[in-house]
């Protein structure tokens, strides 16, 4: 178990946002329109398995919760 803020994420998860798009443009490339851009993770990585039940909680929105098929 984890608790994380969004402003661990450089700051501000906007900020992860517009680091991505600098760097994209090394490679000639930008953020589309409507693509999908996830800003960082509020917590350290766990690992998982097969038969492993994930739930997460975010404060104000709501929880998400998924099991990992073998």
């Amino acid at each position: 178990m984890a608790t994380g803020r969004g402003d661990a994420v450089l700051g501000n998860p906007l900020n992860s946002v517009i680091w991505l798009a600098r760097k994209l443009t090394e490679f000639g490339r930008g953020i589309e329109a409507g693509e999908i851009i996830m800003s960082g993770s509020f917590t350290r990585q766990f690992p998982i398995a097969a038969g492993d039940r994930v739930a997460v909680d975010f404060a104000g929105v709501g929880t998400v919760q998924t099991a990992m098929l073998g």
